[in-house]
């Protein structure tokens, strides 16, 4: 990947390819690459989605049904409009069906993904759930863990052979910074439904974000990197039924203080855009980044026996092969 760094002009520039507050920009072209793109029917999802369609790459799109998808698609290609970047075409949008709350519809959608694609040079967990009724997966696990983590993990670890035969690529999981509330997960916490939506959503970024640094150091030397991001305070549906989880009393002293640093959509996929497209960072794997800068996460999530208990835990969980999980097909 070949593109300039840290160049400033101006944010009114027609496209989401502005120099961001952090002071980060880069006119990279993505033609011929790959990208999967979880949670991109709206939100934070649907700009990273905006703009890597518009660098010229092949964008696929799981979403939980076609009518979603085909919505989501219709509104990002008339958001990006008749858009190009220095003279070239737009990239291409490519719909997909994926209930991460179903292990069977993951499982389904990356065997279709095997067998379409020929490459994936991103793969970019994005999707999440924040849910204040007390709710089980279709399998049987706390919602939060099998939407926010578990899903994604096994999205991850089927697709694995492509993303090692497509290398150079990067594996981007959102997290947040509200991972440095949550604990480790252990079997008997996801097998029932959790009465505290907020600790269910703080534990699931906790599982992210140690499940990224873990992986990290699986895939050392393959070409494969890994990174955890945090998007910020965004003016989403879902911050609002977070917010929704505290007393009326923090719920405002939150939004008060909160008022100046707060995100729009597109502010907040700045740093996914980093991960993914900059170059400095494609010697890195396994860190945490906020705002375009790396920093670090909970320190028991950077811890190698708590990182390894949980990975296991998964792998045990979904009967995957542990021998079979980072080796390329043939």
């Amino acid at each position: 990947m070949h593109g300039r760094s840290a160049r400033r002009f101006n944010r009114n520039f027609p496209s989401l390819l502005y120099t961001t507050d952090m002071g980060w920009h880069t006119d990279i072209r993505l033609d011929g690459k790959t990208a999967i793109i979880t949670g991109a029917s709206s939100g934070i999802g649907k700009y990273v989605a905006m703009d890597l369609y518009r660098r010229g790459a092949r964008v696929i799109i799981p979403c939980l049904s076609l009518d979603e998808a085909e919505s989501a698609v219709a509104c990002i290609e008339e958001e990006v409009g008749g858009e190009v970047m220095r003279g070239e075409e737009r990239g291409k949008l490519v719909i997909k069906v994926m209930d991460l709350s179903s292990l069977s519809s993951v499982r389904q959608c990356a065997q279709e993904l095997l067998q379409e694609e020929e490459a994936i040079h991103f793969l970019i967990n994005n999707a999440g759930v924040f849910i204040s009724d007390e709710t089980l997966s279709k399998d049987g696990y706390q919602i939060h863990f099998a939407v926010n983590y578990l899903g994604h993990f096994l999205f991850t670890m089927l697709l694995m052979p492509l993303l090692l035969k497509s290398a150079p690529a990067r594996i981007l999981n959102t997290a947040s910074d509200v991972h440095y509330l949550g604990k480790p997960i252990n079997l008997d916490y996801i097998k029932k439904a959790n009465d505290s939506a907020l600790a269910g959503y703080t534990n699931s970024k906790f599982a992210v974000a140690s499940f990224t640094k873990e992986l990290s150091r699986k895939l050392e030397g393959t070409g494969v990197t890994v990174y955890s991001t945090h998007p910020g305070i965004v003016d989403t549906p879902m911050s609002e039924k977070f917010l929704a989880s505290y007393n009326f009393f923090i719920r405002t002293a939150i939004k008060i203080v909160a008022k100046p640093v707060v995100k729009t959509p597109k502010e907040a996929a700045e740093t996914i855009l980093y991960c993914a497209l900059d170059d400095g960072v494609a010697a890195e794997s396994g860190f945490y980044y906020c705002d375009c800068k790396r920093k670090h996460a909970a320190s028991k999530c950077e811890d190698p026996k708590t990182a390894k208990e949980l990975w296991d835990m998964s792998v045990n969980l979904l009967e995957l092969d542990q021998t079979k999980l980072l080796t390329v097909n043939t």
